[in-house]
């Protein structure tokens, strides 16, 4: 969480950033997880296969 928290300070966000995910297959865990549970960012995901959303 550290990485996060010097993210969010050095670069002084005046709102919280978004992430956006194409391609959204949720297979593994994202990269991002520790940006969005630190709730300074927020993620929008777009998961364009039904088949991989109802897997």
């Amino acid at each position: 969480m550290e990485r996060t928290e010097f993210l969010s300070k050095t670069l002084k966000f005046k709102r919280p950033p978004n992430i956006l995910d194409v391609v959204a297959n949720p297979l593994d865990k994202p990269l991002y997880t520790d940006l969005v549970e630190s709730k300074l960012f927020n993620l929008f995901g777009f998961e364009p296969q039904k088949d991989a959303l109802e897997g």
